[in-house]
């Protein structure tokens, strides 16, 4: 699995749709930006494999 920015590219939404990712874990605590958000005000959101596929999943980062 490569992670944002441990090849060397920037981790901006400009270069987001340069990452094969068939799989997009999406930060689901409230004032982060939600995948209709993201459809919405990021053009490349939607140039992703894993949007492409419908393979975006609610992440829960908080502490259980």
């Amino acid at each position: 699995m490569e992670a944002c920015g441990r090849d060397g590219r920037d981790c901006r939404w400009e270069n987001a749709d340069t990452y094969e990712a068939d799989l997009i874990l999406v930060d689901n605590r409230k004032g982060n930006l939600q995948p209709a958000d993201l459809r919405e005000t990021k053009t490349t959101w939607a140039r992703l494999p894993a949007v492409r596929a419908d393979r975006t999943f609610p992440w829960a980062v908080e502490e259980r």
